[in-house]
């Protein structure tokens, strides 16, 4: 009844859930459909929009429609074949054009100008080609718009190419599409403006500024008021160039006013008629942009509904995973109920057989309790004889261990002795050693002692006999005399020395005289040389002072130019190459400056260590490369008019060259130094001149091609048979 009353209750679950979810798909569906409606209006209105909004296109399909025939088709072909032309001259990346391409399915015509059309913009939006340029001018003020219109005509299916030395592309543009092409210019040309004596006269702005001009500029001043001030010297005298037309907007009428070709005194004023409506560039006007309000209103509220819808949706997404994990429990557990009953009938199965083989094993019983006494008793006369082993080896064991304790005994004994034997030995052989120069000395005391007691014999016979030969009162006086030995002898000696002396007086008296006057000056020598020793001692505390002194601010000075000259040198090298490095590293040998050394390392992998710049190092190029960089490194560090560079490219390949002018090219311009190699760090004691605009004298057997130089004066100066003779002498009358 149990499993029963279960079953019921899953069913009547299971059809609710079933249900419930039949409702949420429902509801679903309802959500899906009401996106899809959004969707569509949303993407209606944004249709809309643009199409109110693109006033380029428009403004382009007018003029298109309004010029000849050749011209437009030249403008069509250029960007039927955009494509072509961005590929050939490098343009864009080929992953851009790789991406364009998926977007597009260029079976269809449609699709195809669309893409030729996102090519077109991005080149505009890069910065580097503008065309035809109708499609890019726009009027701040639409009164005016005619007057824009007017002046800039002209250039309307002209084409902007920015980087004016990409000369392939210009002769391209030019030769093959036959396309009006001009070019961006990178001088900063002086621009006019109104001066007061010009206002009264009724000049109130230039058509530049007609971008950006205000209510009521234009007014209806007279020719009379234009030609009675002399607009044309004004307007020379400002931007500093000579003027000879202009032209300016009065009285609806366009007027062209110039110095006569015959008499410069002269001026010729022509004008036309200038309609006030414009034919081609285009503006919103306050209906479109009430429609554009309305329309941006309605696009704002459905994306407010399909947020709330996609947020409704989240939530009926959860509660339908909810559901359904339900669901998906109750089809499990009905599963198991079933796996349960086949479990249940097998286990009855399985209990029956149990039951017949208890009854087997019953009756095996005894004889196991049989078998399993006779194991145990087997078991127990094992134990006996292993617990008889373990004593046996436990006593064995103990016997051991007191012969060991015995036997460590015995040879820490006999290491003693040893150390003990080897002690006395040392000992003995050290006391043998002083027995035997004892005993030496002994001999030698005893030579000695033999020899002075034959002397002394000697001596005493030697007195007697010429004591014998002395009268009483010489003897007399001798035994008065109270004077040992010693002092004997030392008169004895000092006489004989005097007797030398005088003797050889005579003989060398000049001699005598000559070192005298030689020891005398030796001896002015020697006390000038111990004053000029006392002088320099102190010159030298002196300059010891001296050197303590600026020493610190030296060493200080010396540290910064190091800091400065890695900062650059690191710099220059990672600009050739990120992947080359160099360092320089200033060896101290204590306070010995005269053996300080500079050592400059330098790698050329990312991966490679610093290794010294030597010739088992680095290759020729590499060390010149190096060498050239560190001589442009210092420079900032001095202030000099101008730099004389020999044979700068020698050793180098192609693309080093390319860089080392390159690097020239930012080291001549002050702005670009400071943009590129800027050190920010707060120098002390030493002065770098960043201002500084070096020129370089640079002598080189050839000119290196596609360089180029920015905001910088380069001068060539050739020498060879390709200059004529008195090619320069008219330049040198006229200076």
């Amino acid at each position: 009844m149990g499993i029963q009353k279960g079953d019921d209750n899953a069913e009547v679950s299971e059809k609710t859930l079933q249900e419930e979810l039949k409702n949420m798909a429902n509801t679903n569906k309802q959500f899906l459909m009401k996106k899809y409606a959004l969707q569509t209006e949303h993407a209606s209105l944004m249709e809309k929009l643009q199409k109110r909004q693109n006033y380029q296109n428009i403004q382009e399909e007018k003029f298109l429609n309004s010029i000849e025939f050749t011209l437009r088709e030249r403008i069509l072909n250029y960007k039927r074949n955009i494509k072509n032309i961005v590929q050939t001259h490098h343009l864009l990346s080929e992953s851009f054009l790789e991406d364009i391409r998926k977007k597009y399915d260029l079976s269809k015509i449609t699709n195809q100008n669309d893409m030729n059309g996102a090519i077109i913009d991005e080149l505009s939006k890069q910065n580097i080609i503008y065309g035809p340029l109708c499609k890019y001018i726009k009027c701040i003020k639409p009164q005016f718009d005619y007057v824009l219109e007017f002046f800039l005509k002209k250039y309307f299916n002209s084409f902007l190419l920015i980087e004016k030395e990409n000369t392939s592309l210009l002769e391209s543009l030019y030769k093959n599409y036959k396309l009006s092409v001009i070019t961006m210019s990178k001088e900063n040309h002086k621009l006019c403006h109104v001066t007061n004596e010009m206002r009264e006269r009724g000049v109130e702005y230039f058509i530049y500024e007609l971008f950006e001009i205000r209510e009521g500029t234009f007014k209806n001043k007279t020719t009379k008021d234009i030609t009675n001030f002399n607009m044309l010297e004004e307007i020379a005298r400002q931007i500093n160039e000579q003027v000879g037309t202009l032209l300016y907007f009065c009285e609806q009428n366009v007027h062209r006013y110039r110095i006569s070709t015959y008499n410069k005194d002269v001026f010729i004023d022509n004008f036309t008629f200038i309609d006030r409506r414009c034919k081609i560039l285009y503006y919103i006007s306050s209906e479109v942009k009430k429609d554009i309000n309305v329309l941006e209103k309605r696009r704002k509220e459905c994306e407010l509904e399909m947020h709330t819808l996609k947020k409704n949706m989240d939530e009926l997404d959860v509660l339908k995973k909810q559901k359904n994990d339900q669901y998906n429990n109750l089809i499990l557990q009905k599963s198991e109920l079933n796996i349960r009953k086949k479990k249940k009938l097998l286990l009855i199965k399985e209990l029956q057989k149990v039951e017949e083989n208890l009854k087997l094993y019953l009756k095996g019983e005894q004889l196991i309790d049989e078998k399993k006494n006779k194991i145990s008793k087997r078991i127990n006369h094992l134990n006996e004889r292993k617990i008889k082993l373990c004593s046996d080896y436990f006593d064995t064991l103990k016997g051991h261990k007191v012969n060991d304790m015995e036997a460590f005994s015995i040879w820490r004994k006999l290491s003693q002795w040893k150390r003990y034997l080897s002690l006395v030995k040392s000992q003995n052989a050290e006391s043998e050693r002083k027995h035997q120069m004892l005993k030496s000395q002994v001999d030698l005391e005893n030579t000695k002692y033999t020899a002075l007691t034959h002397d002394i014999h000697e001596l005493e016979n030697l007195v007697k006999v010429q004591k014998g030969e002395l009268s009483k009162e010489e003897i007399k006086s001798l035994n008065q005399i109270e004077v040992s030995l010693e002092e004997i002898d030392n008169i004895l000696q000092e006489c004989a020395i005097q007797q030398r002396i005088y003797n050889n007086l005579e003989k060398n008296e000049e001699k005598y005289n000559m070192l005298v006057l030689s020891i005398e000056r030796h001896n002015e020598n020697v006390k000038q040389k111990k004053e000029q020793l006392i002088n320099l001692g102190k010159e030298l505390q002196n300059h010891s002072r001296q050197i303590e002194f600026v020493l610190s601010n030296w060493v200080n000075q010396i540290d910064e130019c190091i800091l400065f000259l890695n900062h650059n040198l690191g710099k220059f090298i990672a600009f050739i190459n990120p992947d080359y490095g160099a360092k320089i590293e200033l060896v101290k040998k204590n306070d010995l400056f005269e053996r300080c050394e500079l050592y400059i390392k330098v790698k050329f992998k990312k991966t490679a260590p610093f290794l010294l710049l030597s010739v088992s190092h680095q290759s020729g190029g590499e060390r010149s490369l190096t060498t050239m960089l560190y001589i442009l490194s210092i420079q900032k560090l001095t202030k000099n008019g101008f730099y004389v560079l020999d044979e700068l490219n020698q050793g180098l390949d192609q693309t080093n060259e390319k860089k080392i002018f390159e690097l020239l090219s930012c080291l001549s311009n002050p702005s670009m130094y400071k943009q590129h190699f800027m050190h920010h760090y707060d120098y002390k004691h030493i002065e770098i001149d960043y201002q500084s605009k070096p020129q370089y004298f640079i002598l080189t057997p050839q000119i290196i091609r596609d360089i180029f130089f920015k905001d910088i004066t380069v001068h060539y100066l050739f020498n060879g048979f390709g200059v004529l003779s008195g090619q320069f002498d008219e330049v040198g009358e006229a200076a």
